[in-house]
């Protein structure tokens, strides 16, 4: 029951987050530690680095392929008696990013990000929002914890 109200209250905060930005003047941005990261909306129509931006009908199909996805780990976290207790928080964790991404790209059609990473290297084009991070914590706990979980 607590990773269905932590992954409703993850999805909610993201959510919450990007109405915030999507209600900033168009080129505001706001620049923190020392200019280091920078906020600011930035609307991707493609997926993964606005990759399929021009191809909407890939993007749809994706998302759909997404949401089964979605689905699936819900039912695997909230339904299944396998897999350990840090393996389905990682995937509630993950399943709370991507639904946080599909809700808005099916509302939307497009997905706002607001954060980036200001580097030398090409990492520092990178925008991204709080479900992609979601989304990389969780799958990361996830498969880190089927491995720990399962040799013990």
């Amino acid at each position: 029951m607590i990773r269905i109200l932590a992954a409703a209250a993850l999805t909610a905060a993201d959510l919450y987050i990007k109405a915030r930005f999507r209600k900033m003047p168009e080129g505001a941005k706001k620049e923190i530690c020392g200019g280091r990261i920078e906020l600011r909306p930035v609307y991707n129509r493609g997926l993964l680095g606005s990759r399929f931006s021009g191809d909407q009908k890939t993007v749809r199909r994706a998302s759909i392929a997404g949401a089964a996805l979605l689905t699936a780990c819900i039912c695997e976290v909230f339904l299944s008696r396998k897999g350990g207790p840090a393996e389905k928080t990682g995937l509630a964790i993950l399943a709370a990013g991507a639904a946080g991404n599909l809700a808005e790209r099916f509302r939307y059609g497009k997905v706002t990000d607001y954060i980036r990473i200001r580097t030398e290297r090409k990492a520092g084009r990178l925008i991204f929002n709080l479900a992609d991070i979601l989304i990389a914590a969780g799958g990361l706990t996830a498969v880190i914890a089927t491995f720990i979980e399962r040799t013990e």
